[in-house]
């Protein structure tokens, strides 16, 4: 046989065993799968923990200030996440020298409907007692939290319900928060350049 031939006939048998061997043969009655199967056919699940990718905004100690990401083991949503922000910094976290700026006691009373990328955050009256820079702090806490969620870039932070004139870098703000007001507060995770060869 010639080489070309053997080479075709070579590969038309390849081909049918994978296709013989990758074929499903559909049952014809309904019928009842053995347990080892039903086990065999779940995924693995022992390593995985839901939400481990949410992340809240803590503040690092004084005089930094700045903000730096904590994780969460929570279903990333802005309702699951302002919960955990609001239950301030945990043992880990104040190891790591983070705390939190955001008063305590302070509520969530509710999560309005996303427009426009637009989430409305309401608050109980305690997130009021922050001032001056602590207020603008506990902001954007608030602020870089939300938006961390997909599909969150800024936020309405009501107080019991409450649209709110907020003071933060000098200027009163009514309209939506979002990072961008609150430029240099996060901590850049880059690592340093080396330096230029002289």
């Amino acid at each position: 046989m010639s080489r070309p031939r053997c080479s075709a006939a070579l590969a038309a048998i390849v081909i049918a065993a994978a296709a013989t061997g990758c074929s499903i043969r559909p049952d014809s009655l309904p019928r009842d799968i053995a347990p080892e199967d039903l086990t065999a056919a779940q995924p693995e699940t022992s390593d995985v923990r839901v939400g481990v990718r949410s992340t809240i905004y803590l503040l690092e100690q004084e005089p930094s200030n700045q903000l730096r990401p904590s994780g969460r083991d929570v279903v990333a949503n802005v309702s699951n996440l302002m919960d955990s922000l609001l239950a301030g910094a945990g043992e880990a976290d104040k190891d790591n020298q983070l705390r939190t700026a955001i008063p305590p006691d302070t509520e969530l009373r509710g999560i309005g409907g996303v427009e426009g990328g637009v989430a409305v955050i309401d608050v109980s009256s305690e997130f009021a007692t922050a001032q001056g820079e602590l207020l603008a702090d506990a902001l954007s806490q608030l602020v870089f939290t939300a938006t961390s969620v997909n599909g969150i870039r800024a936020v309405i932070v009501t107080v019991e319900g409450e649209r709110q004139s907020w003071l933060i870098d000098g200027r009163a703000r009514t309209e939506p928060l979002s990072r961008f007001d609150f430029p240099g507060r996060l901590r850049n995770s880059q690592p340093a350049l080396p330096p230029t060869p002289g």
